[in-house]
């Protein structure tokens, strides 16, 4: 009984953690896709849609690293828009950073920040009667802005969202809160396309990496023959339209009898091809079609030989029958051992023929049965994997270093 019931308590806890589990996977992804569109937007300087990025992503995972990168960007927008809540906002964030990395990490960047920002807000705190050092941040807009952030590692990648003209990502686009169709697109991708939620005064961020469109490849080739692709078997000929992945790729076409046709393809995306197969008889079934037609020469001369060797036999059986009844003269039984000697030779000659002719016959089998073409091995693959393009990688954070007259940027750390 009370095994039972811990089983029946394990499985109410596994259902019960099992939708937490995934929620916090889904929190994780948004937050990486949100932080990618905060770097990109950092990158094109646009500073307020980075600062909405890096705190959407921090509320979905909480992490340091977004803290220094939240900081970062609100110094940078002080800069430009010389903001004193910006300039609240950057220090309040490094010091958090600082409370939650007790040591390591970027605690040297983010005390020298620091001591650079204090100096700022000493001087605006002795020219007005606010204080720029509150130990709270606060946003420099306000108004939380309902947006969605596309952005896609795939070079050329253009979105569009609700139908809309497409335009290039990074896209940080305001929506009204509710349902919006997302269509991510580029030359020799498949598109992709999803539907999301819009939040009002949140952030949904979409970090999509298109799937290459694949190759169509036609091969043409006499039935029976085996094509295989990179060294793996894709069927035996005839064949469907065959879908490859881009790239360069190493097609074999082989077939019993015949010499291995090879080519190194170079496969566009989304490219048709066809393939024509030309495939020559080998040495080895040429042998064995020789063979086979000595061995019938062979039984052929055997035949003759049978021929003459039975002719032989039936004179000897006529001069036997004539001695049997009338007698014969010795030069006539001379006659008769002459046909007789000649029947053997002509017997044993048969023999050999027929012989011959079955051991070319049976070599001329096993030539044909065996004749297994050796596909040729692969050539040495020169091209790499494609690198990662359209923005900096997920696992990255942003680390601008700048000051009130010192400019400088770079993306530095893991995201994790």
């Amino acid at each position: 009984m009370k095994t039972s019931l811990c089983a029946v308590l394990l499985a109410f806890a596994a259902t019960a953690l099992a939708p937490r589990a995934a929620s916090a996977e889904e929190d994780i992804e948004q937050a990486k896709a949100l932080f990618n569109a905060g770097a990109q937007a950092y990158a094109a300087t646009r500073y307020r849609d980075a600062v909405q990025s890096f705190e959407a992503a921090y509320r979905k995972a909480p992490r340091p690293a977004l803290l220094f990168s939240l900081a970062q960007a609100y110094r940078r927008l002080y800069v430009v828009e010389q903001s004193p809540e910006a300039l609240r906002a950057a220090i309040a964030n490094y010091r958090r950073y600082l409370d939650e990395v007790p040591q390591g990490g970027r605690r040297a960047d983010a005390t020298e920040a620091l001591s650079e920002l204090a100096v700022i807000a000493a001087r605006l705190e002795a020219s007005g009667p606010s204080s720029p050092a509150a130990p709270e941040a606060a946003p420099p807009d306000a108004r939380l802005r309902t947006r969605i952030n596309v952005t896609s590692p795939t070079a050329g990648a253009r979105v569009s969202i609700d139908r809309g003209a497409p335009v290039d990502v990074p896209l940080m686009a305001e929506v009204e809160p509710g349902k919006h169709r997302i269509k991510i697109t580029a030359d020799g991708y498949v598109d992709e396309e999803r539907e999301v939620v819009a939040i009002e005064g949140d952030v949904v961020g979409i970090d999509r990496e298109l799937r290459e469109r694949p190759a169509i490849l036609q091969v043409k080739a006499p039935v029976g023959a085996q094509v295989t692709l990179d060294g793996r078997l894709v069927g035996t000929t005839p064949l469907p339209p065959i879908q490859v992945a881009p790239g360069t790729r190493f097609f074999v076409a082989t077939k019993n009898g015949h010499g291995p046709f090879s080519r190194e393809l170079s496969l566009g995306r989304g490219e048709r091809r066809v393939i024509e197969v030309g495939l020559s008889s080998s040495f080895q079934r040429k042998m064995s079609y020789g063979l086979v037609a000595m061995g019938a020469l062979s039984a052929g001369v055997g035949v003759l030989t049978l021929s003459s060797s039975l002719a032989e036999e039936g004179e000897a059986r006529e001069i036997a029958k004539k001695r049997a009844e009338h007698g014969i003269s010795e030069e006539e039984l001379g006659n008769y051992r002459a046909h007789l000697d000649t029947r053997d030779e002509l017997a044993n000659a048969t023999m050999g023929l027929f012989g011959t002719a079955a051991a070319f016959a049976l070599a001329g089998f096993v030539f044909y049965a065996f004749d297994t073409p050796n596909p040729p091995p692969m050539p040495p693959r020169t091209d790499r994997a494609p690198a990662r393009t359209g923005g900096p990688m997920l696992e990255l954070s942003a680390a601008p270093i700048l000051g009130p007259g010192l400019g400088g940027a770079g993306l530095v750390g893991r995201f994790w």
